[in-house]
């Protein structure tokens, strides 16, 4: 639940070429803190792909087999297609001030989890 893991975080990452060549291959790679001092950072649910891409990640995704609910989901990030673009409305939640040492985590520091997609054809913008 999200007791057990914190509130929902949603990341929307959007590929674009704005070249005005298309490609037929590429490598994307997303990787960020996801345990420090045995404490999890970020714990993913599940993550989305649209569109011509094949992705792995080097830990396995969800071994809590927690499930969201989708009103939670839809609460917290509406998506809108309008005129070829998608617009992100984000909701802001409060955020607690951290007393004492705040420190900044990579992937030197921190445990990172690594997600590795192969991107199929993109078509520039002619």
């Amino acid at each position: 639940t999200e007791e057990d893991i914190g509130p929902l975080v949603q990341h929307i990452y959007e590929l674009r070429n704005n070249g005005p060549s298309g490609f037929s291959k590429a490598m994307l790679t997303l990787q960020w803190p996801y345990k420090y001092n045995n404490n999890t950072l970020l714990y993913i649910v599940e993550y989305e792909i649209e569109g011509p891409m094949n992705c792995t990640s080097d830990m396995e995704i969800n071994p809590l087999n927690v499930k969201i609910l989708s009103s939670q989901a839809e609460e917290h990030n509406v998506t809108r297609d309008t005129d070829d673009r998608a617009h992100h409305n984000m909701h802001r939640r409060d955020v607690t001030t951290v007393k004492g040492d705040v420190q900044t985590l990579a992937c030197g520091t921190a445990q990172c989890l690594k997600i590795i997609c192969q991107v199929g054809r993109q078509i520039g913008r002619a």
